[in-house]
């Protein structure tokens, strides 16, 4: 990067309309190592928001149409937003400037540009945003969850279509599988989840081939199908695209409520 790159970017005008978020007293303190100041907003358990916190609904904004998609944020992306999510809450001042300090990292070298510095803070605080819808819905995507029938990769499912992130997913995954158990192989079956509806067509050309080794018959390989690509329209349609895939008729009805239930 040329010396002309700048310290920092204006702040996009999407959080300026950002409300207020009424949040515990935050503090600032001194680095032992660097004599930096360091904001620190306080944890807070996600339970006060009910008794008394930070309203959920003062959030609602943040599940905007980007959020809506089906999206997973990469490892990398994840990391940085749950340790931004983690120092700064609800409070966009403070992830504006975690988030864009990493952007600024990342994006630094021969070859950065100060338009793909302000394109990676845009998608961080993207996913910050819904990190912070995520965290106020925990309890309803669990009783979503637990209320849904049908086997591991329909709960999976339904849990991915709540949580992108770890985090959430795991806790809402706790929630749902209190008293039946089995919420590590819910989290491992939402972990495929998650990346089928991340890149659906990649998960069906995969899908694809290991099961074109497979000795199974039309009907269970038409199964295992289902399985691979969680139910994912986009994913099952790419598999049928390739040689030796059982037919459209064997896989739809395993699509329809009656045919989820073991």
């Amino acid at each position: 990067m040329d010396s002309s790159y700048p310290v920092r970017l204006p702040i996009p005008f999407q959080l300026r309309t950002i409300p207020e978020i009424s949040t515990p007293k935050s503090s600032w303190r001194k680095d032992a190592k660097t004599g930096a100041v360091v904001y620190s907003a306080p944890m807070i358990n996600s339970e006060v928001m009910v008794t008394g916190g930070p309203a959920p609904g003062a959030v609602e904004w943040l599940h905007h149409a980007n959020a809506l998609s089906y999206k997973a944020p990469s490892r990398e992306q994840e990391a940085v937003v749950e340790a931004a999510f983690r120092q700064c809450r609800f409070d966009w001042r403070c992830a504006e400037e975690v988030l864009w300090e990493a952007a600024s990292m990342a994006t630094k070298g021969p070859r950065g540009s100060l338009v793909r510095a302000a394109e990676t803070r845009e998608e961080l605080l993207s996913w910050w945003s819904r990190r912070c819808f995520e965290d106020c819905r925990v309890r309803e995507a669990g009783d979503a969850v637990k209320r849904q029938q049908g086997s591991s990769w329909v709960k999976a499912q339904q849990l991915s279509s709540w949580c992108r992130f770890a985090a959430t997913a795991r806790r809402a995954g706790h929630q749902a599988c209190a008293v039946s158990g089995g919420h590590a192989e819910l989290l491992r079956t939402w972990q495929r989840c998650r990346k089928v509806r991340g890149d659906p067509q990649a998960a069906g050309v995969e899908a694809a081939e290991i099961l074109d080794d497979a000795t199974l018959d039309g009907a269970a390989k038409a199964k295992d199908a289902v399985e691979s690509c969680c139910g994912d329209l986009r994913c099952l349609l790419t598999f049928l695209e390739a040689p030796g895939a059982p037919m459209p008729e064997d896989v739809w009805p395993l699509l329809e409520p009656t045919g989820r239930r073991r």
